[in-house]
């Protein structure tokens, strides 16, 4: 059996022809009531040819808007070819297409990265920022100990100790030398280190230093400022000494300096050793007493076989002991009464000076 529009075809058919055949008054050869059953039989015809869509918008295929609305292979209902979707219109992941939609040189840059979200403004941002390099300087918010260089290396802030330090239990500490090989051997012997490097640490404690040269030449004293509580100072019979600076800065700890025999000639470095005691410059070539004038704490002076024109600045001090043999000193009133008191030796030996 035919099914229900082909029979209708097929009767519409047979009346139009028989219609034509009978001479009907209908203009386009059929009765009207066959024409209305042909056009509803075309209706119906034509609609079993259409693609059944479950779609609201594609009810009506005779509508002016069916030409409009696109199915799933982009061919309109009408059976035209359609564009693709809008260009304008982003697909999340369609290759070529960056975040705003256009194409072109832009495209490599979005594909570059599957992971960008392209689809939001942030992406855009994501790829200005691809390979911007934020530096910070580990150097920044590292502190090197005192004494120390920071520097930036693979590992991160690397301190380095300045020049002349060594590090030492976290430390920068300072390594100390003496251009004067005998003074050398002195130090090592007395902190018990006959071999690397002497630290500032292995001397600021010492109390005492005395290097008897015993016929050993000492030129420099170089290296001696670092021992900062030495109270005890002796460098007799050196010969070679003749600058003091090295020692000038020690006078908060020194009360007992002997210099004896050495090559002396000035004396101001001694001017800041506020709290000397005792002192002895026997035989050196001082000439020049002024700088002991400003030291009133010394009760114990030996200025014998120096070449000593004029005693004056020591007047006023009280000194218990004071030795002046053999000094070619003209005038002796400013000391008097330390020599009515006993306490100057030498006083009659003026007259004979050893240099």
């Amino acid at each position: 059996m035919r099914d229900r529009p082909g029979s209708i075809l097929l009767v519409a058919v047979l009346l139009a022809f028989a219609g034509g055949a009978c001479g009907g008054d209908s203009t386009d050869g059929r009765t009207d009531d066959a024409a209305v059953v042909a056009d509803t039989g075309d209706q119906e015809a034509g609609a079993q040819d259409l693609p059944e869509t479950t779609d609201p918008a594609v009810a009506d295929p005779g509508s002016p808007d069916a030409t409009e609305v696109v199915d799933a292979e982009g061919i309109d209902l009408a059976g035209n070819d359609a564009p693709g979707p809008d260009v304008d219109t982003l697909v999340p992941g369609d290759e070529g297409q960056e975040p705003d939609g256009d194409t072109g040189e832009d495209v490599a840059a979005v594909d570059a990265d599957p992971d960008i979200d392209v689809g939001a403004d942030e992406g855009a941002d994501a790829i200005a920022d691809e390979g911007a390099d934020t530096v910070v300087d580990p150097c920044s918010v590292t502190t090197c100990p005192e004494h120390a260089t920071c520097a930036a290396g693979d590992a991160g802030a690397l301190c380095t100790c300045d020049a002349d330090y060594t590090l030492v239990d976290g430390q920068c500490v300072r390594i100390v030398t003496f251009p004067d090989p005998v003074l050398e051997a002195c130090v090592r012997a007395l902190i018990g280190k006959p071999t690397g490097d002497i630290l500032s640490t292995d001397v600021a404690s010492q109390p005492n230093l005395e290097c008897p040269c015993e016929g050993n030449w000492i030129a420099s004293l170089a290296g001696v400022e670092y021992f900062t509580s030495v109270s005890v100072l002796g460098f007799p019979n050196c010969q070679g000494i003749e600058d003091l600076q090295p020692i000038a800065g020690l006078g908060a700890t020194l009360s007992y300096l002997n210099l004896r025999n050495n090559y002396l000639s000035d004396l101001g470095p001694l001017a800041s050793l506020q709290g000397l005691i005792w002192l002895t410059l026997a035989n050196n070539h001082i000439r020049n007493v002024g700088p002991l004038g400003a030291l009133p704490s010394i009760t114990q002076l030996s200025l014998s076989a120096n070449p000593i024109s004029d005693i004056s600045p020591l007047a006023g001090h009280g000194y218990e002991e004071l030795d002046i043999e053999n000094c070619c000193i003209a005038d002796l009133s400013p000391i008097q009464s330390l020599i009515d008191a006993g306490n100057v030796y030498g006083a009659d030996t003026q007259g004979v000076c050893s240099k």
